[in-house]
This record gives structure tokens, C-alpha cells and sequence, in this order.
């Protein structure tokens, strides 16, 4: 199955190779991967009047924080053999406007970093990836999240690292991580009650959700949304093109549930970091599904 679906992406492969250069600081969390996304966008200077390419395939959280910072998302065609962004269209729909391309590695999918980035670096164009579909994926032998100026990963469900809830976001550059690190010291960790919502949705996830169940949970999930009773993927302000929850940060739970574990060994290929191996991206990071047993310990270790 992988050999299939990678088969049309050269140089792609679906484990990092052992020490692949990540070439970024340690990460800043976030509340959610749109927030990360946003701060990315706020360090590098990024507001209105810019406009920034992504492509036209892509989540209605990606939009968002462009818009939130006053500038403007434009959309570019993909590649209809990876379902990433097409270079030929984004070279079309450069303008001098153009300040950012956003990399979405689709379905886990590389893009094709050797064109974007000799289109963006021929244009002075900032480089952002966007990491939320994928947590081992390389390119040319080198993993996802560590090409660009910027990456971004969010832990959402249905995202390859489940950890409730939250975002990571990793850049290039002292002064920036600088920037960066200032907008996160604003943010406070969601309060008793929130926090304790989100743990009780995990511990309901891990536990509750097989095929079989889909449906019937995701229907039960939004009638609590309109109840209040848990936390919505797309507050009504996120869809209006200003973001909730900016003043949050990830609960450390959740943090704690994977980010603050690294592993000893890499994703698919058994073998041990060699020693001063850089920080893992949040691409990179591959948590094993634990049992029944382990998720109920741990999260009883976590409430109680």
C-alpha cells in the first residue's frame, strides 16, 4: 500500500532515515496547530496587505490564520498525482505582494521541496510547512518540517499524533524563535474546567472510537458541541476569520501524553538516534498507540 501511494513522488519515502538534519529550535505549543500557524505568521512579520499562496486542497484552518493576521490566503492548484501544491501554479500566482507559501504534505505525502523552494528562494518568499498529516514522511532522506523557514503540526483527532488537543510550531532564525517565544509567553493554560473537559474527550476517544462506532459518535460528539459539554473543532470565530483561544496555550497533559517523551529509537527502522542527533521536528515524532490498560493508567495517573 505505501509503495503505491508514494510511487508517484520521487525521493519520497515513509520513515526518516536515522540523524536526517531537523535544523530547528525545540518547539512552541500551542492551544491548536491554526494558533501555531498564526504565531508563525506574526514572527515573521506577516499582516495586512501580504498575501500569502497556499493551495486549494487543503483545511479551512489554513485560511484562517491568514486572514486573522489581516492578510490574504491565495490559492494555488495541486499536483492531482499527490493531492500537494503544484510549483508551475504557485510560480503563476506569485505577486509582489506575495510574502509566505504555505507546504501542505498532503495525506502524509511529500511535496515536491526542490522546486517550491527554488521558486521561493528566487522570489524572497518565506517557506511554511504544514505538518499536521504526517509524522515520519521524508524527502530526499530528510524528514518533512526541517526545508522550510517555518513548520507547524497539529494533535487534534484524526491527525497521525493524537494528543487531544494542540499545536507545535518550530522556526528558523534566533530572532525569530525570539519572536515567537514572546507571543506564546502570553498565552495561560485552559482553566480547571476546560482542561478537564478535553481530558475526559481523549480518555473517550482512545477508548470508544472503532469503525463500527463512527457515526454514532461523531452525531453524539456535536449534539454535546451545541450543549457546551465539549470543545468544537471550529469555533464560530475561527470561521469568520478571527481565531478563539489565542491567549491559550496546549494543556500539559497533553504535552506530556507524547511531545515531552522523545523517543530512543525512529519511526519503522528499529534503530537507536546517534548521539547529538538535532531536535525532531513535530513531524517526526512518532508515539505508539499504548492498550486499553495503558490508556486507562495513564489517564487516571493524569486526573488523579
Amino acid at each position: 500500500m505505501e509503495d503505491n501511494v508514494y510511487s508517484a513522488v520521487p525521493h519520497a519515502r515513509t520513515g526518516p532515515e536515522p540523524g536526517a538534519p531537523a535544523s530547528y529550535a525545540c518547539g512552541v505549543h500551542f492551544l491548536r496547530g491554526r494558533i501555531a500557524f498564526y504565531a508563525i505568521l506574526k514572527a515573521l512579520g506577516i499582516g495586512r496587505g501580504d498575501e500569502v499562496i497556499t493551495q486549494s486542497f487543503t483545511c479551512v484552518a489554513v485560511p484562517c490564520p491568514v486572514l486573522a493576521t489581516g492578510a490574504k490566503p491565495v490559492y494555488a492548484d495541486i499536483d492531482a498525482s499527490t493531492f500537494n501544491l503544484d510549483p508551475g501554479s504557485v510560480e503563476e500566482r506569485v505577486s509582489s505582494r506575495t510574502r509566505a507559501v504555505v507546504v501542505q504534505h498532503t495525506f502524509g505525502i511529500p511535496a515536491d521541496m526542490d522546486r517550491i523552494l527554488s521558486i521561493a528562494r528566487s522570489r524572497g518568499l518565506y517557506v511554511i510547512e504544514d505538518c499536521c498529516h504526517t509524522v515520519a514522511s521524508c524527502w530526499r532522506g530528510r524528514r518533512v518540517g526541517s526545508f522550510g523557514d517555518a513548520a507547524f503540526s497539529a494533535y487534534r483527532w484524526g491527525k497521525p499524533l493524537e494528543l487531544g488537543i494542540g499545536g507545535t510550531a518550530i522556526i528558523r532564525g534566533e530572532e525569530r524563535r525570539k519572536r515567537l517565544t514572546e507571543i506564546s509567553r502570553s498565552s495561560k493554560t485552559p482553566g480547571i474546567l476546560e482542561t478537564a473537559r478535553i481530558r475526559m474527550e481523549y480518555l473517550a476517544h482512545q477508548l470508544l472510537l472503532r469503525p463500527s462506532l463512527l457515526w454514532l459518535l461523531r452525531d453524539g460528539y456535536r449534539n454535546f458541541i451545541k450543549m457546551g459539554m465539549a470543545t468544537p473543532t471550529f469555533p464560530k470565530l475561527d470561521l469568520q476569520g478571527e481565531l478563539s483561544d489565542m491567549d491559550k496555550t496546549m494543556p500539559p497533559f497533553c504535552s506530556r501524553n507524547g511531545l515531552t517523551r522523545p523517543s530512543t529509537k525512529t519511526p519503522h527502522s528499529g534503530a537507536a538516534e546517534p548521539p547529538n542527533t538535532p531536535p525532531r521536528s513535530p513531524a517526526s515524532v512518532c508515539i505508539p498507540r499504548g492498550s486499553t490498560k495503558d490508556t486507562i493508567l495513564s489517564t487516571c495517573a493524569i486526573l488523579f
